[in-house]
């Protein structure tokens, strides 16, 4: 057992250091803690009840001896934050998988692809989860040494919709849009999730017409339906899509700056970064508070209710504001 344990720790090694940095990175920016997560030792064996999870659960042999290698989210972690259908982002639109967590198998979380509900090999495995609607399931394939996207759905992900790619690469990838600050993870009181630089503003700067095109064809779908909502104008629609998508990208920027300014990822204070979160959220809930008996408080492009949110945003983002 343990030479084949050594031969899995050399065949996957770049599954193995890829995973543990990405998870040390995400430590690194205050996203998880350090007690977050279970680091494989060596000589320290998991559970014997988490190899029965896994092994009720139709996982090979060799699955369960490589998923001992892996970091993985501790229970007390998914147990705050987790919900069946969410669990906690590991990247936009993908929830982390933890397969040493002492529960009942979801086989049809852990062993099937959601989209067409494929049964994997019983020694592959995902690396990451779509969520309820939409997202990814990421399966690293054993014999392959590549990770695979499968979709659940068309989203607004500008990757291909389904491809494999070696894993060493895909790990990289995902780390340099952290290092990049091109994906911003980020926890409040309601959760943890990872938010991707949104493109639409740049989108509608480039091609100004293109927003103008899709309400107009929404509109007049609308009032040929005989609905309500073609009672707003098209100009009206196009200030609230242009009010929405300056919102968004300045909450994304107000984000970024506060990873920039406690110098991520050169010289990264921590503390200086959770301080600034922490008011930031703080703002962010004062707000929403304002309106949480009601439905506006998340509608930031709403020309009233909305205000008190783009001020935030706007004046948070600082230097990078539109």
């Amino acid at each position: 057992m343990p030479e084949e344990v050594s031969a899995l720790r050399s065949e996957h090694a770049d599954l193995i250091q890829g995973v543990s940095r990405l998870y040390s990175t995400l430590i690194g920016m205050s996203y998880l803690q350090h007690e977050d997560v279970h680091f494989a030792q060596p000589g320290v064996d998991v559970s014997q009840a988490a190899k029965d999870h896994l092994r009720t659960a139709g996982f090979g042999e060799y699955a369960i001896m490589l998923c001992q290698l892996l970091p993985a989210l501790t229970t007390q972690l998914l147990e705050k934050w987790s919900w069946s259908e969410d669990g906690i982002r590991f990247a936009p639109g993908r929830q982390a998988v933890s397969y040493l967590v002492n529960s009942v198998p979801d086989v049809q979380d852990m062993r099937f692809i959601r989209n067409g509900e494929a049964e994997i090999t019983h020694n592959d495995f995902k690396l990451a989860r779509c969520g309820a609607s939409v997202g990814e399931d990421r399966v690293y394939r054993f014999a392959e040494k590549s990770l695979e996207v499968l979709p659940l759905s068309c989203d607004d992900s500008d990757e291909p919709q389904s491809h494999q790619q070696p894993i060493a690469d895909a790990l990289r990838d995902w780390r340099s849009k952290f290092h990049d600050l091109e994906w911003i993870p980020w926890s409040d009181d309601n959760g943890m999730y990872i938010e991707k630089r949104p493109m639409e503003w740049e989108n509608d700067q480039a091609d100004p017409w293109s927003a103008r095109l899709m309400l107009q064809l929404q509109h007049t779908a609308w009032q040929q339906a005989n609905l309500p909502m073609a009672q707003i104008s098209v100009e009206q629609l196009l200030e609230q899509h242009a009010e929405r998508i300056k919102a968004e990208r300045n909450k994304f920027w107000a984000k970024r700056r506060i990873y920039q300014d406690a110098g991520w990822p050169e010289a990264f204070d921590a503390a200086e970064f959770r301080r600034k979160r922490d008011e930031w959220n703080q703002q962010y809930s004062d707000v929403t508070d304002l309106y949480r008996y009601g439905p506006q408080a998340a509608r930031y492009w709403e020309p009233q209710h909305g205000q008190g949110l783009r001020d935030i945003f706007k004046t948070t983002a600082g230097r990078y504001a539109v």
